[in-house]
């Protein structure tokens, strides 16, 4: 079995590799555009082909030499005694000149820098395809020896299909799951692993069981009959990933990045609100959003509604930091509507008022509990009560808890609780 550390760490070796051919690729390309300034679509199209297929054949041939050298690896380490591990890459000419083609549409617009930034991220998905290649043929050359491959996806690009083929666990080579196996979606963060075990079923990684991927799976499409906008649709995917948990999702992964697709599904939802304003929009849109994404965790979630003077529906906007807490606290509550006219704290729980801070900074911990404290000073005698999330700062851990304490402590707040980068509670 792969320990969920050392996978973690082969994943971010990986990562290194797919984003400084981004970067080479961005840089250079945007480089050129800015240098001819005069220059047209087409040849700013030519110039980013010429660029591109240099930068990469090269991280091509780096991500295949990493993912050969960790195949020899493992079978090793597991007592399989295999020929060296080739390279495969997947670099065509032609690829290079269909995407030049059809990002060149954003230079219509004057879009250097959306231009070279879709140049740089085919270069980073094409390297991640050569790695995971590179496995999917040595599993071909072995498979008479017993050797299986799994997908193994490791973070929030997950889609459906994805998690279909991660589910059926170490399958043998064939042209059929081969051919499945090859198909990665734009940015797939999936990983081909290699397993040397008779079992189908076997936890290749630690953490990654294939029978709770099929369990994820179902999840995945209930959440597709849900008719939810694709964006608030992908938050919630993203939220069952977390929620499924597993080691290897834990460390492969953070807070962070959920928090993001949290912010983009409730911001979806709170646009499509905002065209029309009404306490219907707000239920179908906002409230729709919050009810899907608690029964993802088994709690119950919910925005306060509220009509302003002018007879229109205003409502609580929570933002993905602030959902996250929830989430991850296992509250159920009412996210509450607040503005300068209608001062509140953020959230209603089963269990009283609650303020959520999530600090950038170690110097700001303390002011911002200072700011929660004197939300409460609109609900005398309700007991004050803040959540501090370090998802922006991990490292701050022993400074929030002591300033948890001192808060606590003098009475300025009864109770604060610390939530770790990963979610967990801090004592």
């Amino acid at each position: 079995m792969i320990s969920a550390a050392e996978f973690a760490a082969y994943n971010r070796a990986v990562a290194k590799i797919g984003d400084r051919a981004a970067s080479d690729v961005e840089a250079s390309v945007l480089a050129w555009c800015r240098a001819h300034e005069g220059a047209t679509v087409a040849e700013k199209r030519e110039a980013a082909k010429l660029i591109m297929e240099g930068f990469v054949q090269g991280y091509d041939d780096v991500a295949a030499e990493f993912a050969a050298q960790w195949y020899d690896g493992l079978a090793e380490r597991n007592g399989a005694r295999l020929q060296q591990a080739v390279t495969m890459t997947t670099y065509k000419p032609k690829s290079v000149d269909e995407v030049a083609r059809y990002q060149a549409k954003k230079l219509v617009k004057g879009g250097d820098a959306a231009f070279a930034r879709a140049c740089g991220e085919y270069a980073r998905n094409d390297a991640f395809r050569s790695l995971n290649e590179t496995i999917i043929s040595n599993v071909g050359r072995d498979k008479d020896r017993g050797v299986r491959f799994a997908r193994v996806p490791t973070g929030f690009e997950t889609c459906t299909f994805c998690i279909m083929l991660a589910s059926r666990g170490a399958v043998y080579h064939t042209r059929k799951s081969a051919g499945e196996f090859k198909h990665f979606h734009r940015n797939c963060d999936c990983k081909v692993v290699p397993g040397f075990e008779d079992d189908p079923d076997a936890e290749l990684v630690e953490g990654v069981r294939p029978e709770e991927l099929r369990d994820l799976w179902v999840r995945f499409k209930e959440v597709e009959s849900w008719g939810l906008p694709k964006v608030q649709e992908n938050a919630l995917k993203a939220a069952c990933i977390d929620a499924a948990g597993g080691e290897a999702y834990r460390v492969a992964i953070g807070g962070e990045t959920l928090a993001d697709y949290l912010d983009a599904g409730i911001k979806d939802a709170l646009k499509r609100f905002r065209r029309e304003k009404t306490t219907l929009s707000y239920d179908a849109n906002v409230g729709g959003f919050l009810s899907c994404l608690g029964d993802v965790y088994d709690i119950q979630l919910g925005g306060e509604r509220f009509i302003n003077s002018h007879g229109r529906c205003n409502g609580a906007d929570p933002n993905g930091e602030e959902l996250w807490i929830a989430v991850k606290a296992r509250m159920s509550g009412t996210f509450l509507y607040a503005s300068h006219e209608h001062p509140s704290v953020d959230f209603e729980s089963e269990d009283g008022l609650v303020e959520f801070k999530t600090p950038r900074s170690i110097g700001k911990i303390n002011s911002l509990l200072l700011n929660a404290s004197k939300k409460f000073v609109a609900y005398p005698g309700r007991e004050k009560a803040a959540v501090v999330s370090l998802i922006r700062l991990p490292e701050a851990e022993e400074g929030a808890l002591d300033s948890a304490g001192n808060f606590t402590g003098d009475g300025t707040l009864d109770e604060v609780m610390v939530l770790g980068q990963d979610g967990t509670r801090l004592k």
